[in-house]
């Protein structure tokens, strides 16, 4: 059952993001927020597996461009630096639609105090 377990990660915002744990036939899933790192190891600990059972991590694709870019980053350091992956096999971000990027209005400076 070690060393062949699939972590899914998916982000889809500052508040919301999942974790999914496949080893063997099981599946754990779980919903938290804040960050991976913390919640990954506690969901690790409490089915006793360590980082090094991990086989692969992958990242789920979401409506949010920045959560979608989070998990991308995470699921690419942890493949590249513990399991070697080499850089051309990494994942590559292929978002499912532009980005909502808004662009500040110019306002008025302030005027000196007198």
């Amino acid at each position: 059952m070690k060393n062949n377990i699939l972590l899914k990660i998916k982000s889809t915002g500052r508040e919301d993001k999942e974790l999914i744990v496949k080893y063997g036939t099981a599946t754990y899933k779980k919903n938290f927020s804040g960050d991976f790192l913390s919640n990954l190891q506690l969901v690790l600990r409490e089915k006793g597996l360590k980082i090094a059972d991990v086989s692969n991590i992958l990242p789920l694709k979401s409506d949010s461009f920045t959560g979608f870019r989070e998990s991308v980053v995470i699921a690419n350091i942890f493949n590249g630096i513990y399991k070697k992956v080499p850089l051309n096999k990494l994942v590559l971000a292929k978002y499912h639609k532009e980005p909502n990027i808004n662009i500040r209005t110019k306002t008025a400076s302030p005027k000196p105090l007198n």
